[in-house]
Parts: C-alpha cells; sequence; structure tokens
C-alpha cells in the first residue's frame, strides 16, 4: 500500500477517535463521496452502551475528502462512492464501495442504515445531540 494512503487512513482513524467522547467499544466513519460533494458521519458506542450518532468535523470531512482524490491518483486504483472505516479494538478497517457496487434507484438515506445495522445489529442510535 502507498504509504501517502496509509497515513490518510491513520490520520481519519485519528480524526474519528479523537471526536468519539466517552467511545467504549466499535467506532464506525460513514461517508459518501462524489465531485465537490460528501456526507460523513461517525456512529460509535459510548460507556453507557448507547450508539452515538456525530455529524463529522469540517476538517474531517475535508480529510475524507482528500482521501478520496488521493485514492483516485494512485496507479490501479479507482473510484469509490461510499466508505466505512470501522474501528475496533485497536485495529482499523476500511471497506470502500464503487460506483458499480451500488443501486441508482438509492440514496444515502437507504444506505447509511443497513451498514448501521450491519455494524450495531438491533442497537438504537441516539441522534439528539450530533453537534
Amino acid at each position: 500500500m502507498n504509504g501517502i494512503i496509509e497515513q490518510m487512513y491513520q490520520n481519519i482513524g485519528q480524526a474519528a477517535l479523537g471526536l468519539a467522547e466517552g467511545l467504549k467499544g466499535k467506532l464506525l466513519v460513514y461517508a459518501e463521496v462524489e465531485d465537490e460533494v460528501i456526507s460523513a458521519d461517525i456512529f460509535y458506542r459510548n460507556e453507557a452502551g448507547i450508539v452515538r450518532f456525530l455529524f463529522c468535523s469540517e476538517p474531517m470531512r475535508q480529510l475524507i475528502y482528500s482521501f478520496w482524490n488521493k485514492w483516485k491518483e494512485q496507479p490501479g486504483n479507482r473510484e469509490w462512492r461510499t466508505m466505512a472505516c470501522v474501528l475496533e479494538n485497536g485495529k482499523m478497517d476500511i471497506t470502500l464501495t464503487y460506483p458499480d457496487q451500488i443501486d441508482s434507484d438509492e440514496d444515502t438515506s437507504d444506505r447509511r442504515p443497513r451498514i448501521i445495522e450491519q455494524h450495531f445489529s438491533g442497537m438504537k442510535v441516539d441522534y439528539s445531540r450530533p453537534k
């Protein structure tokens, strides 16, 4: 893996951890990116066992958008559309989904709940204080 891309992975993980107050368990950064458009949110389990929702900060959104651009520039890489970055037990995993893997009849409001359920099965999400 390219050193720049690896560093960007690490920066995304560190930025997410810095925003997740009271993290106790899994953290998910879910983003959808296109030219000039980004939607990026954080979901994490806190010490009360509740899954919290946060909007990504503007610096973090810019970091994800930069990652999207740098990724496309690397030989052999193609443009992705969604990113699910999971941090758990000191490990990080990033799953990228490409445009041809997405149902064109869906939008973020269709995809995001499935990703949340996949990572926080059966848990209710607290959307009350997204910052």
